[in-house]
C-alpha cells in the first residue's frame, strides 16, 4: 500500500480506477483531472453501480474479471483497512491509499465556505484579534513560570483538566471519541493512514500508546492485531482505556507521567497522538517516547502545528477558541463545561472542551518538529499529513 498526503505521490502516468464512488471518489477525480499523464478509467465501489461523472461504477468482482493488472488502483474511502483486505485476498499486491490527500482537501474547502462571507477587513481584524489573545495567554502562563519553577501550576491544571474529562462520561463523548460507532470503525484506518503502515504490520506487534487518553487508538492499535500497552498521567484516561479495551486479552493500562517515563521494555511502534504539547516540555517526553521504541522500530506523533498565515481558517478557528479560553479562565471544570454547553450542540462539545481547558498547550513548525525528532535519534523523519495545520510525524530508530 501506498501512502498518498500530497497530488505528487499519485500516478503520475497511465490508467486509473477509483476505489470508492462517493464524494471522496470525486473529490480525488478532480485532483487527477490536473495530472496530465494520469487519466481516471472508472471507478470501483462495494454498494453501488452505475456511472459517476461520465465513468462506469464497477463492483469489486466485476471489476477483477476484467482487470489486466497494469491499470493502478487508488482506495478514496476512510475504511482503508477494509478494503486493503479485500484487495489482496483479490490478488492484487500494489495500491495507493489516497485518503489522507482527500481528508486535507475536504479540511480546506470546509475552513474556506465558513469564512468566504468575511470581507478582508474582517479577515486582517481576526489576524490582528488572534495576536493579541494569544500574547495575553501567553503572559499568564509565563507569570505562572516565574512563580513556580517547572510549571508545576499549569501542569496540574492540565492534568486536572483531562482527570476531568476521562471521569466523566459525558464530556468525553463526541464524533471523535471511542463511544462513536463510526469513530470506532474508522480508527484502525486513521492509525494506517497517520503512520503509514500496512494494516497486516500491526499483527502480532508491541505497541506502547504514550497519552492513551481513554484508549481510542489502544482500542484501535489492538483491532488491527497489535499486543498494546496504554500509559497515560490520568487515572481516570487509564482506567477507561483498559474498560474501552477489555476485550483485547493483552492489552494492559499504566498510570505513567511522560516527563519521566521508565516501562524497562522496549516496542515495535511508540503511538502518541496530541499528548506531548500538553506536558509543558515537548522535547523531553519526546526524547523519552523514543527510548521505548526497538531497534528499527516506529514512532509516530501527533502534534498541534502553528496556525498557517495563508490559511485563514486557521486564523478564524484559533480567535472563537482563544474568545472561549478567556471566558473559562480559572473557572471551575463543571462550570467551564457549562460555558462550552450553553455554546454549543451535542456533537461539538467534547472537542471544544478538550481544546480550550488545558493550561498548557505548545503548537510547533514543521521545521522545530523535524529537527526535534532527528535529534531525538530518529531516522526516516516524514510528516505524513502534508497540507494540514496539525502534524503526524513517522520516524524509525535505527537498527543497533
Amino acid at each position: 500500500m501506498i501512502h498518498v498526503s500530497e497530488p505528487g505521490a499519485l500516478p503520475q502516468s497511465g490508467d486509473v480506477y477509483i476505489f470508492g464512488a462517493g464524494q471522496a471518489g470525486t473529490i480525488l477525480h478532480s485532483i487527477f483531472e490536473n495530472i496530465p499523464g494520469a487519466r481516471v478509467v472508472g471507478f470501483i465501489d462495494n454498494h453501488k453501480t452505475g456511472e459517476v461523472n461520465g465513468l462506469k461504477v464497477q463492483d469489486f468482482p466485476s471489476f477483477l474479471s476484467g482487470w489486466d493488472g497494469k491499470a493502478a488502483i487508488v482506495i478514496a474511502t476512510m475504511y482503508v483497512v477494509e478494503l486493503a483486505e479485500q484487495l489482496k485476498a483479490g490478488g492484487v499486491k500494489t495500491f495507493y491509499n489516497a485518503y489522507p490527500l482527500i481528508e486535507t482537501t475536504l479540511l480546506d474547502r470546509g475552513a474556506a465556505e465558513v469564512t468566504s462571507h468575511l470581507s478582508e477587513a474582517e479577515r486582517l481584524s481576526y489576524r490582528l484579534e488572534y495576536l493579541f489573545r494569544h500574547m495575553q495567554r501567553q503572559e499568564v502562563l509565563l507569570r505562572a513560570c516565574a512563580r513556580a519553577l517547572g510549571l508545576s501550576e499549569p501542569r496540574q491544571q492540565t492534568l486536572a483538566a483531562f482527570e476531568y474529562q476521562w471521569a466523566h462520561e459525558a464530556v468525553s463523548r463526541g464524533p471523535a471519541s471511542h463511544y462513536d460507532e463510526q469513530f470506532r470503525r474508522r480508527a484502525p484506518s486513521n492509525v494506517c493512514n497517520f503512520t503509514g503502515l500496512d494494516p497486516s504490520w500491526f499483527k502480532g506487534k508491541s505497541v506502547l500508546d504514550g497519552g492513551c487518553g481513554d484508549g481510542r487508538y489502544s482500542h484501535a492499535l489492538c483491532a488491527l492485531g497489535a499486543d498494546v500497552m496504554s500509559v497515560d498521567m490520568s487515572e481516570s484516561g487509564v482506567k477507561r482505556a483498559k474498560e474501552n479495551c477489555a476485550a483485547f486479552p493483552t492489552h494492559r493500562g499504566r498510570v505513567a507521567n511522560l516527563l519521566s517515563l521508565e516501562l524497562g521494555e522496549t516496542f515495535d511502534l511508540v503511538w502518541s497522538f496530541g499528548v506531548t504539547h500538553h506536558t509543558g516540555d515537548t522535547e523531553r517526553a519526546v526524547g523519552n517516547l523514543v527510548r521505548h521504541v526497538k531497534p528499527g522500530g516506529y514512532f509516530t506523533l501527533m502534534v498541534y502545528g502553528q496556525p498557517r498565515w495563508d490559511k485563514f481558517g486557521d486564523i478564524y478557528f484559533d480567535v472563537r477558541k482563544e474568545r472561549l479560553m478567556s471566558k473559562v479562565l480559572n473557572l471551575p471544570l463543571a462550570e467551564a463545561e457549562a460555558v462550552v454547553n450553553a455554546e454549543f450542540d451535542e456533537e461539538e462539545r467534547q472537542g471544544w472542551f478538550d481544546a480550550v481547558t488545558p493550561s498548557i498547550e505548545d503548537h510547533y513548525t514543521t521545521d522545530q518538529m523535524e529537527a526535534m525528532l532527528r535529534a531525538a535519534g530518529l531516522v526516516d523523519v516524514i510528516n505524513m499529513n502534508v497540507g494540514h495545520r496539525h502534524m503526524f510525524f513517522r520516524g524509525r530508530r535505527p537498527e543497533a
